[in-house]
This record gives structure tokens, sequence and C-alpha cells, in this order.
């Protein structure tokens, strides 16, 4: 059912009832009228001094509560009927419901912006007594009211408090069986008081139409607890609220933090502590016994204390609204609760002591898996629950994944190997680094800057005497000496050696996003285009003046970045997708066509290892008219262009809808496909919120990266094109697209990566060249083929590269054109393509 906002909610009135021992708090909810709540003390008091205060600590529970009714429609309109709030008071209480309702309007889908700030003055007359003087009202001996909520926390604080000698009385809400017996066992005295909800907005929730879900409970305990103390004497209420309670679970659509403990958070507690002194009572100190503390210290702090095993308990099934949902046991053994302190007693506790608190080995249950999944920070975020940070879990989790009590648990051996490298856990583990190019000397320098120790697997020419390098022949028993492996993108996860080991295998990409991503990135990979496309992107967004690092396949390495940019532009390969946990803001492929099928054994986990760039990237943006990319991928949430509603291309004009934008002429690319490639970055454009015109006029400005297309002008008696870098049969059929094919020699061929030359051959049959030049490891393929297709074109196979440039200079008449396009990498002969064509340049300058 549909779910209703409400218009107008008001605060009516409250009433403190001396003689019954009740405080009622009256509210008006649209399409539910008045509603009541109603608070039971303990038989209490008021001394006439405390009048001002006690009235004071009424309201602050008045508005505290007031949010659970609230809820129920979400109405943008409050208004005070009876009494204002000063200024303070409102600002704290907006503050609080704002992000003590965060976890409620994100699960609901729904934003507060507009929402509960807005109030009107009261339309009656303030009952407030007259403000007196609020002097300091001392209590010998000093008396702490202790919150218990029957789990681990409080049981520290109340020992701790025991050991500093003070005065304890217990304090609960509600009729929890659980904690009245925690609070006998504990035998001091405890204060209960009863909190009855007004039936009508529980039966109202139960048709779907209200707005249900977590509030700020801690906050609403807090001011009963204020009050409490003033009727009772107490000097101090202390909380046991942790550390860990300040981390947010996750962001919500507004980019604002969603934190289900929110009202247990340093901030909060903040804040109402300055409420407390300046509009309550400066008698009472408010404070947090384990703030200092995380929930794994506080753990491991509780297990000093085996008298509290048999009876504690965290799980939140004990404390529902209609009674405890645990039958047979304290522990439900599935919720995040339950899991989280399983997991974060395991290093502290003998495990026999904790399968008796339990009952149940939680992780040796495969059921559990997404559960722990979720606390370890492998899939979705921390769970809207009231549990450590997924640092403390991961850090519990390492703690015990090698000890034998546990190693064998079936949930042990599953998540291990899927733990997000986050510093802490690299910090426990044995590393190291194997392949030291580029990114491995990026890695190492970032390890080193982190205090992480590890170990670099090099050849000889490679040893750095600042670390600790290792030249011996890498096999799979020495991979298996390390926990995890930091591998070059060139060496491939499907090699016998990589499948056989028991490491962690990972790559510098998936360190950086697991560790140092603060910032949006946008990813971009494709079989042919990326580079252009990347290159053209960061053009465009940093002429209009946002902060742009430009990153990965490109040149300098992911890892190597801070995220103090505006926008991280990733070039993504294949290598770097496949283990690189790419966690894009926006994600975009160009194209799709086999390539690398070495690397990957096989075109099938060619293109699933580059579709994984799609698993978490927010936005995806692909070309609708790739056949192979249509095929794999159907995602009715992606943005396309190459579509007619959007922008596209026909002739050598880029169009959005039926508007031309831009002509082949204007830009100083080569090339038709280049218009595809700016239709990809308009689109992203769009999504930045770019103005268009403006972009437009940039792209104009973008001159051609080298080895991709690039003009050479003449050189001696002939025009040159280096086109080193396309290493796939489609990337030259691109190129012979973009030039005057009848005075034109192309050079082809290289390293054999497997690739299938029959769609190369067959263009040809109606796109040739005058002349064509094959060599290379897989000229004798390429030679093989043609001839089998009968093909007319004229071609000469060779046995090198500079052997082809002499032929072609001697061969290509004056003027003609000599165009380097490979369509296969250069590792044949050359370390990259960017060696092969400048050698390409130097060869030809040599007949100058």
């Amino acid at each position: 059912m549909q779910k209703l906002f409400h218009h107008i909610f008001t605060f009516l009135d409250w009433k403190l009832d001396p003689v019954h021992h009740t405080l009622s708090l009256n509210y008006q909810v649209e399409k539910l009228g008045k509603l009541t709540e109603v608070l039971s003390f303990p038989s209490f008091k008021i001394h006439q001094s405390q009048a001002r205060e006690v009235e004071k600590a009424c309201e602050l529970i008045h508005l505290m509560c007031g949010v659970s009714y609230y809820k129920a429609g979400l109405a943008k309109e409050i208004i005070f009927d009876d009494y204002q709030p000063s200024v303070k008071m409102a600002r704290f209480v907006e503050k609080t419901w704002k992000h003590g309702l965060a976890e409620l309007a994100y699960e609901n889908g729904v934003s507060l912006k507009g929402r509960i700030a807005k109030h009107k003055e009261h339309k009656g007359v303030s009952t407030l007594l007259p403000k007196r003087n609020l002097g300091k009202r001392v209590l010998t001996p000093l008396k702490s009211l202790v919150p218990l909520g029957g789990g681990k926390d409080s049981l520290v604080s109340i020992e701790e408090l025991k050991a500093q000698k003070k005065d304890i009385s217990l304090f609960m809400v509600g009729n929890s069986e659980l904690i009245k017996d925690v609070a006998a066992f504990i035998d001091l005295p405890l204060i209960q008081v009863q909190r009855k909800i007004d039936s009508k907005l529980i039966e109202y929730n139960k048709t779907g139409k209200g707005f249900n879900g977590h509030v700020p409970i801690t906050a609403i305990n807090s001011s009963i607890a204020v009050l409490t103390a003033l009727l009772f004497d107490c000097n101090e209420v202390v909380f046991s609220n942790e550390k860990s309670a300040d981390s947010a679970n996750t962001i919500n659509s507004d980019g604002e933090p969603v934190n289900h403990q929110y009202s247990k958070s340093d901030e909060f507690e903040k804040d109402f502590s300055e409420i407390l002194v300046s509009e309550i009572t400066p008698n009472i100190k408010y404070y947090s016994q384990q703030r200092g503390y995380s929930e794994l210290e506080i753990l491991e702090k509780f297990s000093r204390y085996p008298q509290y095993f048999p009876i504690f308990s965290s799980c939140n099934r004990n404390f529902h609204i209609d009674g405890s949902k645990n039958k047979q046991s304290k522990w439900c053994c599935d919720c995040p609760k339950c899991r989280f302190v399983f997991l974060g007693l395991a290093p502290f506790l003998e495990k026999e002591q904790l399968l008796k608190i339990f009952g149940d080995n939680l992780l040796d249950d495969s059921t559990q898996k997404k559960g722990f999944e979720e606390l370890l920070g492998i899939q979705g975020f921390k769970p809207f629950e009231c549990v450590g940070e997924t640092q403390e879990s991961q850090e519990a989790f390492m703690r015990i994944k090698d000890n034998q009590e546990w190693c064998e648990d079936n949930l042990v051996m599953k998540l291990k190997q899927k733990l997000p490298l986050s510093l802490s856990i690299l910090q426990h583990s044995k590393i190291a680094i194997w392949g030291f190019g580029v990114e491995g000397k990026a890695t190492a320098k970032y390890l080193l800057n982190k205090n992480i120790d590890f170990t670099v697997l090099c050849s000889e020419n490679e040893v750095d005497d600042k670390y600790n390098c290792v030249t011996s022949d890498v096999e799979t028993g020495l991979l298996n000496q390390f926990d995890v492996i930091i591998k070059s993108p060139g060496i491939s996860p499907y090699s016998d050696i990589v499948k056989k080991s028991t490491a962690r295998i990972t790559s510098p990409t998936a360190l950086w996003f697991a560790n140092e991503k603060n910032t949006s990135v946008i990813a971009v990979t494709g079989t042919k285009g990326k580079s252009t496309t990347v290159s053209l992107l960061a053009h465009v967004l940093s002429e209009q003046g946002l902060n742009v690092n430009l990153l990965g396949n490109i040149g300098q390495p992911l890892i190597a970045s801070t995220s103090d940019y505006d926008y991280i532009i990733l070039e993504c390969s294949s290598f770097q997708i496949y283990d690189g946990k790419i966690d894009a803001d926006v994600a975009v492929i160009t194209n799709l066509f086999p390539e690398h099928i070495d690397w990957h054994q096989g075109e099938d986990n060619y293109y699933a290892d580059k579709l994984k760039i799609l698993d978490t990237s927010k936005v995806k943006i692909l070309n609708a008219k790739n056949p192979k990319l249509n095929q794999l991928v159907n995602d009715d949430l992606a943005k396309y262009f190459n579509i007619d509603n959007g922008y596209h291309v026909k002739g050598d004009v880029l169009y959005y809808k039926d508007e031309a934008l831009l002509l082949l002429q204007d830009i100083q690319l080569m090339g038709a496909h280049n218009l595809e490639n700016i239709a990809a970055v308009l689109e992203v454009c769009d999504e930045c919120k770019l103005d268009r015109d403006k972009s437009l006029n940039v792209i104009k400005t973008f001159k051609p990266l080298a080895h991709r297309l690039q003009s050479l002008g003449k050189i001696g008696k002939h025009y040159a094109i280096n086109d080193s870098i396309a290493t796939t049969p489609m990337a030259t059929i691109a190129a012979l697209r973009t030039v005057d094919l009848c005075n034109t020699t192309l050079l082809i061929g290289g390293y054999d990566r497997g690739h299938d030359w029959s769609e190369f051959v067959e263009n040809l049959m109606y796109n040739s060249p005058k002349l064509m030049i094959v060599s290379g490891q897989n000229a004798d393929l390429i030679v093989a083929l043609l001839k089998d297709k009968k093909a007319t074109i004229d071609y000469i196979k060779l046995d090198s590269l500079k052997n082809s440039i002499n032929y072609a200079v001697k061969n290509t008449s004056g003027n003609g054109l000599i165009l380097l396009s490979p369509g296969a990498p250069s590792f044949d002969q050359f370390e990259s393509y960017v060696m092969r064509g400048d050698f390409f340049v130097e060869e030809l300058k040599k007949y100058v």
C-alpha cells in the first residue's frame, strides 16, 4: 500500500501526574487525531526547588518522544499548540530528528529535505513557570543512574563504576524480562519506567499507510533518564555508548550520512549535554562510560567478566514491542547483532566458551554467509543495527582466520579470500608485490608510506635496495608463503601458478578502491576507443574548471593518486577490471570485440571480465549499437549513446535526437568513429551536469593522442599516420575507414594473441588499401587467411617491421600515405605499442 504524507503534525500538551506517577504526552496526528503516550514511573515526589527543572525535563521528553508519532506521516509543517520551545531547543530537536530519522527515510526511499525544520508559533497561552536561576544543587553522596540494556556494554560500565565505588541505580525503559533478570543478577536498585505507545499509532502502522521504521531511541531514553534522575536524586546519567557509534552506515540520495546509531554518537552526546545544562539543569551530568572505546575493545573488556556469560544478550529480538521473539534462547543466532557479538568475542574466548553462550557455531553455518559479508564489508554496507565498524569486524576475523580452532569452519574458509583489503587487514598479513613495473613500484611506495611490510618478487635487474626483493622463479610454492599477493595487471589470473595458489591474489587497483576512494570516479573501458574517450573527457571537464586526474591504463597508476580531485577519470583495461573491484560512480563501455584472448583464456572470459566494471557502478553508460555489448547486458536502468533519442552519429555528423551538434571537420580527430567517442563523452557530461555548448566548444580544441591515428604530416616523399595503439583487427578496420585508400600502404601484423582475422579479411573485399605489408609473429596466420579467402589485394609478407617500413617507402608513390595500424600487440618485436610507434617514426626519418 502507498504510504501517505501528512501536512501538519501538532505538539499538544503534556501532563505530569504526581498522584498516579505518570507523564502523559499528547500529539495531534493527521489522519489519526489526538494520540497520547503514557510513561509510568515508580512512586516519586517533586521538591519545590526542582519544579522548573522537572517541567523543562518533561518538555524535552515531549519533544523527543514526538518523533515516534511524527514519523507516521513525515509532515512538512509542525505546530506547537501549548508552548514554544526556545530557538536553541528547536534547533536541537530538528537536528536530532533529521539524523535520527535518516535510516527510516532511506529505507522508505524518501527525502527529509523541506521537512522537520518548519514550525509555527503555538496558538494557546504558555503554561511555563517563571524562569528561575538554575543554581548548583549538590547531592551527597554522588549517585549514578545507569541505563541497563542487558548487553555487554552496560555490564562493562557497571563493573567499572562499581570499581570506582559509585552509588549506582539501574534504569530501564519498558518491560523486558531479560533486562529484569540481568538487573536481579547484578543485585543493584532498578528504576523501571513503562512506556505505553498509543494503540492507534500501532494499528495505523499495520495498515501500511504510515512511514514505519527506526527512530532515535537513545535520544528518547536519554530524555526519560534525565527526568528519572531528577525525580530520584541522581547526579549523573551514565550511558554505555561507544566510539564505533560515530560511523555512518551509508550515504543517502541527498549526499548526507545515514547512521543507525546517531543518537548514540559523540555528536549527539555533546549536543544533548549542552541542552541539558543550558535548558534543563546544570545539576546532572550526562556522559557515556565507554565513549573512548570501540565495540571490539569493549568486547575484549567484557570477556573478563565470565559471570555474565550465561545471562547477557545483545540480540534485539529480546526487545521487540510485542515482547521477546527469542523463546528458547537469549540469542536468535540469525541477526546482525548476534553475528557481530559472536565474531567480536571469538578472538577473546575459547571456542567452547563461545559456543556455550550462543548454542550454535555461526561461523560454520553457510546460511549466515550474506550476513557476515555485510559485517565484513564484502558486500552491501554495515547493517542498520548497533554493530561495530566494518574495520572492527575485519580485525576480529583476521585474528581468528588462521587459528586452529576456527580455520576449518565453513565461513572462515570461504570469507578469508573475499575480505576487502583494508589497511588494517594488510597490517595483519604477509604481503608480496609480484611484478615490478610502473604499477609495482607505485604499490611499493604506497605500502611504504603506510608503514606496511612487504616483499617484492622481481628479476635480478629490477632489484631495489630500499625493499626486500626475492629474485627466485615465481612458482605456486613461493606464492603460498604469503597471505596476500598484489600482482601486476599483466599477470593472468588464469595461469596454473595463480589458480593453484592459496594466497589472496589482488591488484593495486583493488587496493586503492578499498582504502583511498573518497571522490567521484568515472571509469571507461572498451576494446577500442577508451584512451581517446578518457583523454577527451579529462580535457572537457578540466577546461570547465573541474579538478581532474586522468589515471589507469593510459599512464599514471591509480595507486599513486590521492582522492583530492573533483573527478578521477580512469581508463580500465580488462586486466585491471578483472580483480580491481572498481567501484565507479559512472562506468562507460565504448564497445566490445574479441581481445586479449590468451590472457583471459577464451573470448567468453574476456567479455565476462570486461563487464565486471558494471557490477558496482552507480551509473552505466553503454554503446547502444555494439552488438556484443547489447547481447550480454540487459539493464533497464543503463544510459545509452549511439541511440536515436540521444547522442548518435549519421555519416560525419554528431546529433542529439534530431539536432545536429558537430561535424567531423570541426574536430582535430580523424575518423567518424571518434564522433561516437564524443557521444559517450557528452553523455557523461550530461551526468556531470555540464553545459553542452561549452563542452562542444572545448571538444573542438582537443588534439589527438600520440600513437592513435596520429597524423605525422609529410616525412620525405610520403605522408604518414602512426596508429601503433591499434592492437586488434577491429581497430585496424576503423583506421582504414578514416583515410583515402587509393594511395595508402598499410603495415599490419604483430604478436599473435589468438584474434580472429576473418572479419578483417572480409572487410578488405570492399575497403582495401593499395598495398598491404604483413610482418610479425602472426604474419603466416594472416597470409593463410588471405589465401583461403582468395583475396585480390596486393600484399607481401616480410620478416620485420624494419623491413616493412623500408619496402613501404620504396613502393609507395609520391605523396602517398604509409599507415601503421598493426591490429595486433607489439610484444613479438617491441616492449610496448609506444616503442613500436616511436620506431616507426624514427625509421621513416632515415629516408628523408
